[in-house]
């Protein structure tokens, strides 16, 4: 499994066991809902050490 799919995989089930949407993950991350569709997707070409300390903190880890 490459890089960006687990930051995908792990992504989207962290947001799951929140019990979030996209619309509100997006709303805690102050993104665009398509951004947090685009990581699911493993559309990111790249994903960069601070976005992933972010979202960490978002998600509590």
């Amino acid at each position: 499994m490459s890089y960006i799919e687990r930051i995908s995989y792990n992504f989207k089930r962290l947001r799951k066991l929140k019990g979030w949407t996209q619309v509100i993950c997006a709303a805690y991350g102050e993104v665009d809902k398509s951004y947090v569709g685009k990581i699911e997707a493993r559309l990111m070409k790249s994903f960069g050490q601070e976005a992933v300390e972010k979202w960490a903190k978002i998600f509590d880890c």
